[in-house]
Parts: C-alpha cells; sequence; structure tokens
C-alpha cells in the first residue's frame, strides 16, 4: 500500500515565538498588579473606617458607662434620701399621734378657706347689687314714697300720742334717707321739734351722745341702724329713763302704732316704777320695738 504523505502544517496551529509569549505574559502581569492596587487602596479605606466605627463605639461605650455609674450613683442617693425621709414620717407619726389626721384636715381646711373666699366674692357681689338698689330706692320720687306712707297716717285721724309730741325735741337714730322728710312732716305737725342722726359707724360718738341728751323721746330705726349706735342708744335710755321707741320698718304707719302702744301703756300704768318708765326696748330680755311690761 502506497505511504502517505504527512500534510503541511497550517498557520494557526504554528507555535508561537518565545517573544511573543513572553509580551503577553508581561501584560497580564501588569493588569493583575493594577487590579491588586485597587483593590489595596479599598482594603485599606475600609480598614481605616472600621478602626474609626471601632474608636466611636469604644468612646460611646466608655461615656454609656460613665452615664450609667453616675445615675445608679444619683439613684442609691435618691433611695437613700427616701428610706430616711421615710423612717422621718414613721417616727413623726409615732411622736404625734393622729398626725395623718391632723394633715387629712389641714387640706380639707385649705380647701374649705377656698370655699370661703369664693362665697365672699359673691357675697361682696350681692352687696353691691343690694347697695345700689337701696340708693335707688333712696332716691325715689318723692311723690311714690307719699303715696306708700300718706296712708298710714290719714291727717284727719287724731292720735293722742302725737298730740303729746308738741314741744318735744324728737330725735330719729338710723333709717333710710328718703324716709326722713314724712316723719319731720309729722313731727313738726304737731307741733314738735324733729332731729336727725343716720346712726352709721362714720359718725363720732360724740355727735350721737349730743344729739340723745337733746332729745325728749328717741325713735331708733332697728333694721338701718349700725351695732355701736344701736347700744349707745340703749344705754343713754336705760341710764336717763329717757322714753325711746325701736321701730323695725321704714314708715310712718310702724312709729304712729309705737307711740299709740306707749302712750296707752303710759295711761294703764301710771304708778310705774322707775326701771318700767326707761327705754321701751332697754331691757336686753325684749325684742327691739316693744316696750318692756312691768
Amino acid at each position: 500500500m502506497p505511504e502517505r504523505k504527512p500534510e503541511p502544517a497550517r498557520a494557526s496551529q504554528r507555535p508561537h515565538p518565545p517573544e511573543a509569549t513572553h509580551h503577553a505574559e508581561l501584560g497580564q502581569l501588569a493588569g493583575l498588579a493594577e487590579e491588586n492596587g485597587v483593590l489595596a487602596r479599598e482594603l485599606g479605606a475600609a480598614q481605616a473606617r472600621a478602626t474609626r466605627v471601632v474608636a466611636e463605639r469604644d468612646m460611646c461605650i466608655r461615656r454609656l458607662t460613665a452615664e450609667n455609674m453616675q445615675l445608679r450613683g444619683a439613684l442609691i442617693g435618691k433611695e437613700t434620701l427616701a428610706a430616711g425621709l421615710r423612717d422621718e414620717i414613721a417616727r413623726l407619726e409615732t411622736a404625734i399621734p393622729r398626725l395623718r389626721t391632723r394633715v387629712e384636715q389641714a387640706c380639707q381646711i385649705e380647701s374649705q378657706l377656698d370655699r370661703i373666699h369664693d362665697l365672699e366674692r359673691q357675697l361682696m357681689r350681692w352687696q353691691h347689687r343690694t347697695q345700689a338698689l337701696e340708693e335707688r330706692i333712696e332716691h325715689a320720687p318723692a311723690a311714690h314714697a307719699r303715696a306708700s306712707t300718706r296712708p298710714a297716717t290719714p291727717p284727719e285721724r287724731t292720735i293722742p300720742a302725737l298730740a303729746a309730741l308738741r314741744d318735744k325735741a324728737v330725735l330719729r337714730v338710723g333709717g333710710r334717707a328718703g324716709i326722713a322728710p314724712f316723719y319731720r312732716q309729722l313731727v313738726e305737725r304737731t307741733g314738735g321739734r324733729f332731729l336727725q342722726h343716720d346712726g352709721g359707724e362714720d359718725n363720732h360718738a360724740p355727735g350721737l351722745d349730743a344729739s340723745l341728751a337733746a332729745a325728749d323721746l328717741v325713735i331708733c330705726q332697728t333694721g338701718c341702724v349700725s351695732h355701736g349706735a344701736y347700744w349707745r342708744v340703749k344705754d343713754h335710755c336705760r341710764r336717763t329713763g329717757k322714753r325711746c321707741v325701736f321701730v323695725d320698718q321704714p314708715n310712718t304707719n310702724s312709729l304712729v302704732r309705737s307711740l299709740d302702744g306707749i302712750e296707752r301703756h303710759d295711761a294703764e300704768t301710771s304708778d310705774a316704777t322707775e326701771s318700767g318708765n326707761a327705754c321701751a326696748a332697754c331691757d336686753p330680755m325684749h325684742p327691739p320695738g316693744r316696750r318692756r311690761d312691768t
């Protein structure tokens, strides 16, 4: 069989020359070296960040540890103080009986004082309203006051008690200023002399004493007179035996009834003792406005 001749080798399958292989390996080595440098720089940056984070964490841990120790110390101090206060409270409760009850009562008293202050403010508001109404009543037209008082004392009626006021000084202590003209008219119409003292706290005591000394008959308006003036009138009438009429209603009708009652009483008890002839309301056991029975 004839021997086959080998085919000639292709150009691609030909072996590279040694210089080309060396250059290729050098190129690969340079690329790897560059990549290694990049990775090394990234690793260094990562290590630096990790070191910084670890340092910050350590610093935070140290700060929190110090704060924790401070808080523990403060807590121990407060617990010690609280324990001491509890012991002090227990000692006080033992030393002072019913201390807790007294503390509760003090709290209740404080609450009641607040309530009292509220009520006082309400009272002041109502007093202002009442004062305003009283001023309106005092400054009402004279015709209205005359219409309310004139029917009580008809002029045609003859009352012995009013006739007895002739040439007498009649002192009225207290009462509404708007009613004073009608008292004056009633007294002066019978021939008497009318005196007026408002009986307030602002007037000096010597002025009231002088008026009492100059009067033959005293009319005390119990509903509109100060406490001091009221007792000063009672004391003066008791000491001097001066006739006195205590009237609780601020109108002439009450005055006429009181004078008429005194006149009838004097006629029935002409032999009364000196104590019986004293002020009609000077006896503390009898209410003002009525003469004392003998």
